[in-house]
């Protein structure tokens, strides 16, 4: 049993702000979400606790997050058995697929900017130029072999390429600026990456590319739409959803 007494109401509400002021500055934290549910179990508001659990399993991440064991724990407690629990975590999940696509297509850069021109050699011999890209959309992920996180969503860069490879209105390209192409070419050729990569000439510090991996998603004028900076857990789904959404646009 809870006791709210003077003291122990005092350190909740302290708690409470400081969860408030850690979410305020990173809204993505979803361990910081499930810690302020705890909280809020602990005093006896289980409703409460309930949605910022939901938070917590909302925000794509790699590993588990111990708010879905207490999810299903308040679940079981609220409705007496954990009977419908399934179909309960299917339409969360989906509740929480169309809040991020309506978060990430609301997230375009304002003014939008034209990408810098370049003309790069691909790691077969071949030249892309970005000015003869125009009238497409186009994807373009910056990346390293000695970028850790970068390797560790090629997989799926490498199925977004396969998705719209046939597509005759998107071009997914990558740039690599390790500096040695015929490293890159075997270990792209050992992984059976396919993707089109373009090898960096000073192309990445001119462009101030900083973080990696680093995408950007240019419309059919040039323009950098949005950018992703970083690590992106479900890259095939969200990438998708900014392509589509360039697709539509009219022509320039």
């Amino acid at each position: 049993m809870t006791h709210w007494g003077g003291r122990s109401r005092t350190r909740t509400d302290e708690a409470v702000e400081a969860f408030k002021t850690a979410l305020d500055l990173d809204s993505r934290n979803r361990m910081a979400w499930y810690h302020y549910g705890v909280t809020m179990e602990n005093v006896g508001d289980l409703d409460t606790a309930e949605s910022l659990y939901i938070r917590s399993l909302s925000i794509p991440a790699l590993g588990e997050t111990p708010a879905e064991a207490a999810l299903q724990a308040i679940y079981e407690e609220k409705n007496g058995s954990l009977e419908g629990y399934r179909d309960y975590r299917v339409a969360l999940a989906r509740l929480h697929s169309d809040r991020r696509r309506e978060e990430i297509l609301g997230d375009r850069l304002e003014p939008r900017k034209d990408a810098p021109p370049f003309s790069l050699a691909t790691i077969q011999g071949d030249t892309v130029s970005l000015a003869r890209t125009r009238g497409k959309v186009v994807v373009i992920n910056f990346w390293g072999v000695w970028c850790s996180w970068c390797i560790r969503e090629l997989p799926e860069y490498q199925l977004l390429y396969e998705k719209y490879d046939e597509d005759e209105n998107v071009l997914i390209l990558s740039i690599n600026n390790d500096k040695d192409s015929q490293d890159v070419t075997d270990w792209l050729r050992d992984r059976g990456f396919t993707f089109t990569t373009l090898l960096d000439d000073g192309y990445v510090r001119s462009s101030k590319v900083r973080s990696f991996p680093t995408t950007w998603f240019l419309d059919r004028e040039g323009r950098i739409v949005y950018l992703q900076k970083g690590y992106t857990p479900n890259l095939l789904e969200e990438f998708s959803w900014r392509i589509d959404s360039l697709k539509i646009a009219p022509r320039p």
